[in-house]
């Protein structure tokens, strides 16, 4: 897996918790089940230890439940990330290759699929705080987890940045604009065609679609 796109994917996604119970999470619940699909434009920086800039990026994003999405970076490089319900397809057009991986190992590693998982996913990881109308705060359970925090901003009731800090001190911070919400009716967009020419790497073990 290339290590620029191991920045936007590493342990980010654990399923989240909102017990019935924490008022602060029921209307980030609310929000995120009224999206059946998503798309935007993104711009990604990460930062290290000291606010140290360690990488730009920007592109396209598309989700929709009950786990697809096409995540592509144009700048600075061309990547390609798209999950098909079955399996999670990473093409990495500059070295001419795509890497096939199960869905179901990789639905930890997946922060954007934050935006299509189910009531019954977002199980008991994660303490959520409402810090205002805006902006929700999730902190995993389990002090040993990868992530820090996780950082949820809305605005008029769409998603407009993600933030995700972890135990590396590392700052991944996602902005997104031009967003739709629910425009997209089937699952064409999440179909991955391999390019005549390009290494596969398949890391299934099931017979390529």
């Amino acid at each position: 897996m290339n290590k620029r796109i191991t920045t936007l994917l590493i342990a980010v996604l654990a399923p989240l918790a909102f017990a019935e119970s924490n008022h602060d999470a029921e209307p980030l619940w609310a929000r995120l089940q009224a999206i059946d699909s998503m798309s935007a434009e993104f711009t990604q920086t990460v930062r290290g230890a000291n606010d140290v800039l360690v990488q730009e990026s920007q592109g396209q994003i598309a989700v929709r439940k009950p786990g697809f999405m096409r995540w592509t970076a144009q700048i600075p490089y061309q990547e390609e990330v798209v999950i098909d319900g079955q399996r999670i397809w990473f093409h990495d057009q500059d070295l001419e290759q795509v890497t096939v991986r199960d869905f179901h190992e990789d639905l930890r590693q997946l922060p954007a699929m934050i935006f299509t998982s189910d009531q019954k996913t977002l199980a008991a990881a994660f303490d959520v705080t409402r810090k205002d109308n805006e902006w929700f705060e999730l902190v995993p359970h389990d002090k040993n987890h990868y992530i820090r925090k996780l950082s949820l901003r809305w605005h008029n009731e769409v998603p407009a940045e993600l933030v995700i800090e972890d135990n590396l001190a590392n700052r991944t911070h996602l902005r997104f604009v031009a967003v739709v919400l629910n425009g997209i009716t089937n699952n064409e967009l999440f179909v991955f065609i391999v390019p005549e020419g390009v290494n596969v790497l398949d890391q299934t073990g099931q017979p390529q679609p």
